[in-house]
């Protein structure tokens, strides 16, 4: 553990820094989201109280649970339930011209064969011998050769379609994807893990870069590229 504390405070404290900032952002985003439904909740249908109604500013799908709110350049999902509904990765690559991705297995990727698409440029996963994969397995209530076996598959397939993948020897957590990063109009959609969560009940969020949270997306981003400059090459 000393070890572990020692690779984020010493070794790599701009990547440190950024996730610290990161995580501030993402809960005073999602602190203010949940203030919003409140107080449109409360207020009902034209200002009533008698029936509960989301305004247009922050439309919410699914209202019952597993719900997705969405509003201009933003979009968050309550769980993997809600995302499924909107998009899953096989339907990313399939609209995207270029994917830069930080997952902590790549297993969906995997399993759908998608490996070798020339469309995903970067790949990032945690190195399988690094401390955070027994961290991330016990949290999840899994074996750590489980999740060692899942990065190797990926990783393998990944090279075998010429994808450059690197490994990251630290904690990923949560996950990203940019879509077409490149282009100035792409979108990063990221799911928000906590290590005790269940792989299904874990919230995600996009962001588009060109819309009114462009702070948040290029502070992702730049984690994304200070953790692919940390990692190694495969």
């Amino acid at each position: 553990m000393i070890s572990f504390a020692r690779f984020w405070v010493v070794d790599h404290p701009g990547i440190m820094t950024s996730l610290i900032v990161l995580g501030f952002a993402v809960f005073l985003l999602l602190k203010t989201w949940n203030e919003t439904r409140a107080q449109v909740n409360s207020r009902g249908v034209n200002g009533s109280s008698d029936t509960p109604k989301y305004s247009s500013k922050a439309d919410v799908e699914n209202n019952d649970f597993g719900a997705t709110i969405v509003h201009h350049g933003f979009e968050f999902n309550v769980n993997r339930d809600a995302l499924s509904k909107r998009r899953n990765i096989s339907q990313i690559l399939e609209e995207a011209d270029s994917v830069w991705a930080l997952w902590n297995t790549g297993q969906d990727a995997w399993r759908r064969h998608l490996l070798r698409n020339p469309k995903i440029k970067r790949l990032i996963l945690p190195d399988p011998h690094s401390d955070a994969i027994q961290l991330l397995a016990s949290g999840r209530g899994r074996q750590h050769h489980e999740l060692m076996t899942e990065i190797t598959f990926t990783t393998n397939e990944a090279k075998a379609g010429g994808i450059p993948i690197k490994w990251f020897f630290g904690l990923i957590g949560n996950t990203m994807t940019f879509v077409n990063p490149e282009s100035g109009h792409g979108w990063v959609q990221v799911e928000v893990v906590f290590a005790p969560m269940e792989s299904q009940t874990c919230p995600s969020f996009r962001i588009d870069q060109d819309g009114p949270y462009r702070a948040l997306y290029d502070a992702l981003m730049d984690v994304y590229n200070k953790t692919w400059d940390a990692s190694t090459l495969q």
